[in-house]
Order: structure tokens, then C-alpha cells, then sequence
């Protein structure tokens, strides 16, 4: 059920979702409902089980977009292949289990998939440039991570050292093209 917040935000807004508006719309969320507990992930949820697919509609996935959601998101195995970009917290604390991030995302920011308790298999495409602080820290059932080229590009890319930080306690074993490798040694 919606709370009264959010159902009169939908209703000052009506016409970004009958559009398709949805980097409007978060953006509007941004601006007005910015003291509401967890808005983003709110407004996710509810666009979801409307049947609005925002990330159908989005360049780039929102920070925080379902954040510590209490509903299952497991089914989610693939993003958009259109996408950019994987906000701050995005996936954070969800039951995602396998992640197949697309061609064309360059950056994983802050926590995007952090304490994400279910997580074991992340696919990583060769377009990644960036991958921020803790952007997988507290997995700690994350045992694979599939890179889409070489080695040598996966050293290429900016990693903070903290990127993987709380999965030492087991081996992440890193998959590139040409060699297997621990991502976490």
C-alpha cells in the first residue's frame, strides 16, 4: 500500500508516468521527497507493482533505486542492455542472486551491491571503467566474478582497494577471458 506521501507525489506527477518520464520522475523524487525513509526504493516498488519497469526507461540505474527492499528481487538476473550506470546503493541489502551487468555500463558506484547476503555470481562487461568504494563489500556468499575480456584490461580498471572489502573470509574467484585468478587476494 502506498503511504500518503508517495500517492500524492504520484498524483502531482501523473503525467511523467503516463510519458514514460522516468529520469523526470526520479529526479522529481530527488527534489520533494527527499526527507521520506528510503523514497527511491518506495517509489521503485510501487512503480513495479504497478507493472512499470522503470529501468526499461532509464540510462542509468538511480541511487538507492531498491535499496533495503523488502521485496524480492532475485528474479532479477540481467539489466538492460541500455544502461550506463549502477547508482550508489542501488541493489544494496536486496536478495539478488546473480547479476549480469551489460555492455556499455562503465561504473559501479558506492555500495551498489553491498550486503546483498544472497549474491553469488557477478557478470562484468568489458565497457566497465569504474568500480567505487565497497561496491561489493559484505557478499558474503559472492563466489564468482565473470569479466568479459582479459586480465589485463581488469587490471586496467579503477578499482577502489575496498571494492570486494569483507569477503576475504573466502576465495572470490575472478573469470577473464584468458585466466582465472582470486579477486579477492
Amino acid at each position: 500500500m502506498l503511504d500518503k506521501e508517495l500517492a500524492k507525489f504520484f498524483l502531482r506527477h501523473a503525467d511523467l508516468v503516463n510519458n514514460n518520464d522516468f529520469e523526470a520522475l526520479y529526479k522529481a523524487k530527488d527534489a520533494e521527497l527527499l526527507q521520506m525513509s528510503l523514497a527511491t526504493a518506495k517509489l521503485t516498488l510501487a512503480l513495479l507493482s504497478a507493472g512499470i519497469h522503470p529501468l526499461d526507461y532509464l540510462v542509468s540505474v538511480p541511487d538507492k533505486y531498491l535499496y533495503c527492499s523488502p521485496a524480492s528481487v532475485r528474479e532479477l538476473t540481467t539489466l538492460p542492455e541500455h544502461i550506463k550506470s549502477i547508482g550508489a546503493y542501488a541493489f544494496s541489502s536486496t536478495d539478488v542472486k546473480t547479476i549480469n551487468i551489460p555492455e556499455g555500463v562503465t561504473t559501479i558506484n558506492v555500495r551498489a551491491f553491498a550486503g546483498c547476503p544472497d549474491l553469488e555470481t557477478v557478470h562484468l562487461p568489458s565497457s566497465l571503467t569504474t568500480i567505487y568504494r565497497a561496491a561489493f563489500s559484505k557478499c558474503l556468499n559472492l563466489t564468482k566474478i565473470v569479466y568479459n575480456d582479459t586480465y589485463e584490461r581488469w587490471q586496467a580498471i579503477n578499482k577502489d582497494t575496498s571494492w570486494l572489502f569483507l569477503t576475504k573470509a573466502h576465495p572470490v574467484k575472478l573469470i577473464c577471458t584468458d585466466r582465472t585468478e582470486l579477486a579477492n587476494s
